[in-house]
């Protein structure tokens, strides 16, 4: 369904839901609505079907479902290591393709699996092997515990925000800008006549919107950049194997974010539609109208509610008797 067809569906769908003013609906507040109501049929999937179990047999049929609801947003990359270095020397050297951050994947909403596999000698690839996320927090815990330990057929990583090391230099281009800028200011209150003072005050309010627009591009570029680190442990038993082994490749499977939707061919743009997949899409507008409802019938319908107990009270003091004991 394109989104003019959703536009046309949700205004129809909207109508026969008794809200006959819908037609004064702006196509910025559908498409407004139709975004957060993807949103939301995305979280209410993933909650159905995802959960915290120790039984692999239902961790797998979770997967599954998620793959059939959301066939067309679930993806799967295959990142090559490079010329990584040998497993058994890592951490030793964190430039080894084992360490990787999100951009390497792409726009991920939720990320589902992570997998590995190794070189062995440069000439023999393994099986793939699932890594165990875990969080940051228990990282010390599981890197020192008998059981689960990581190993090189199960290794672990851990998931954090990736803080880019750009950002400290912009903090500090604008804190300068910043201080440059009250100095000079300063000096141009104390004497407001002088045109060279008022010019250099111009120009560090200049250098320092600069500076600030700066930091936000890069703070918004860098707010969901996410950094991903393995740890395969000390492999005491494996370590003829972990001594010649390489990581070859990891595998990421990852719901992606859906597209936002925008209905712009009125004024000659180019239409965005939905990728959610066509089963999903109905009940998707269902919620959007309902949210539409919502919005605009919250106050009216508390009003209605208050009537109608008016209304009740007022028969019930018509059918009370009056002081003769007969009713009125």
């Amino acid at each position: 369904m394109t989104i003019a067809e959703m536009h046309v569906w949700f205004r129809q769908y909207a109508q026969q839901m008794g809200m006959q003013n819908v037609r004064a609906i702006l196509p910025e507040q559908i498409d407004n609505l139709i975004n957060t109501s993807i949103k939301d049929t995305i979280d209410e999937i993933v909650r159905a079907n995802v959960g915290t179990t120790n039984d692999r047999v239902i961790t797998d049929n979770s997967k599954l479902a998620n793959v059939n609801a959301l066939r067309t947003l679930y993806k799967v990359k295959t990142l090559n290591a490079g010329s990584g270095g040998i497993v058994a020397n890592l951490p030793s050297d964190p430039n080894q393709g084992y360490n990787f951050n999100s951009d390497d994947i792409g726009q991920a909403l939720y990320f589902v699996d992570f997998s590995i596999r190794y070189s062995i000698n440069n000439t023999t690839d393994t099986r793939w092997f699932p890594i165990r996320i875990i969080d940051d927090s228990y990282l010390a815990d599981v890197l020192n515990d008998w059981v689960l330990a990581p190993r090189l057929r199960t290794p672990v990583m851990v998931v954090f925000k990736e803080e880019d090391a750009s950002i400290s230099t912009l903090e500090a281009n604008v804190a300068t800008a910043r201080a440059t800028f009250n100095t000079a200011a300063a000096a141009y209150a104390a004497n407001p006549t002088d045109a060279t003072k008022k010019a250099a005050m111009d120009s560090a309010k200049t250098a320092l919107d600069a500076a600030e627009s700066a930091l936000a591009a890069a703070n918004e570029a860098n707010v969901e950049l996410t950094r991903f680190e393995i740890y395969f442990g000390e492999n005491d038993s494996i370590s003829s194997i972990a001594s010649t082994a390489k990581v070859k490749s990891i595998r990421c499977s990852y719901i992606k974010k859906p597209n936002k939707v925008q209905y712009l061919s009125d004024i000659g743009g180019t239409n965005i539609d939905s990728d959610l997949p066509e089963q999903l899409q109905i009940p998707m507008l269902k919620h959007a109208v309902d949210l539409y409802r919502a919005s605009i019938s919250g106050n009216l319908f508390a009003a209605q509610q208050q009537q109608q107990e008016n209304n009740r009270e007022l028969a019930r003091n018509a059918a009370r008797p009056d002081n003769d004991g007969y009713q009125s």
